[in-house]
């Protein structure tokens, strides 16, 4: 392939970033425009689900492959603002021809050494619905450890 993907954490811009970024812009506002250049707040979050295999295989092969489906799906950052939508890990993991049925999809917070200190109150926020996660448009979602923040049993 003629390209390669980087995958990269989110982090606070450096403030002299910010200055340079307001420099340029200010050559192109009107006079009476301000600039002001905030930082986004990063949220760490977590996918915790169950699901119901296929008897005739490996429930633990089965697992594997739920697991690898989900974090395909959740390579990639998210946009700023962006709602959070569980109806599609539902999605997902029923698409698996192994998997029958998704039980439970739990959004979890992750919070501490090597992740984001901001807090944001998933089940506080979840539509009424329950089909998404409304976000403020300061905020942005990251699945930062993928491995180890997504998780999963057969039951």
């Amino acid at each position: 392939m003629w390209f390669q993907k980087i995958v990269v954490d989110l982090i606070k811009s450096p403030q002299t970033v910010k200055e340079n970024v307001k420099t340029w812009l200010s050559k192109y506002k009107m006079i009476n425009d301000t600039i002001d250049i905030l930082d986004g707040q990063i949220v760490n979050i977590g996918i915790e689900f169950e699901i119901v295999g296929v008897l005739d295989m490996d429930q633990n092969e089965i697992l594997t492959i739920a697991l690898n489906a989900l974090r395909d799906e959740y390579a990639d950052h998210f946009i700023f603002g962006q709602p959070f939508y569980i109806s599609d890990v539902y999605k997902v993991l029923n698409d698996l021809p192994e998997v029958i049925d998704t039980t439970s999809v739990k959004i979890t917070n992750k919070r501490g050494v090597g992740y984001s200190s901001n807090a944001y109150d998933v089940e506080e926020n979840v539509s009424a619905d329950g089909r998404f996660i409304v976000m403020p448009d300061d905020m942005v979602l990251e699945i930062k450890n993928p491995e180890e923040d997504i998780l999963g049993v057969i039951v």
